[in-house]
Parts: C-alpha cells; structure tokens; sequence
C-alpha cells in the first residue's frame, strides 16, 4: 500500500507538493476501513463460531 502509495504521489508529479497530502488521506482511511474490517469479522467469527 506504501510502496504504491509512493509510486503514485512521486512518480506522476515530481517536485510538486500537490499529491502527498490526499494520498496520506486516502491511505489514512483505508487503515481506518482494513480496522473496521478487521473488528466486523472479529465480531462475525465471534458470533457464528
């Protein structure tokens, strides 16, 4: 994820201090989404075993 993260923010526009921002964004939320994720099938295991 961080190493495509990188290869995105820095390889399209380099120099430009325009794109690190939302991809720290977007990675910020998709570890909030895989925790999420993580505690539902928890839950989900939980209840069905």
């Amino acid at each position: 994820m961080a190493l495509m993260e990188g290869d995105y923010t820095y390889a399209i526009r380099p120099g430009e201090n325009l794109y690190p921002q939302p991809a720290n964004m977007y990675s910020k939320v998709a570890d909030m989404y895989s925790k999420t994720a993580n505690v539902y099938s928890r839950t989900v295991n939980r209840v069905l075993l």
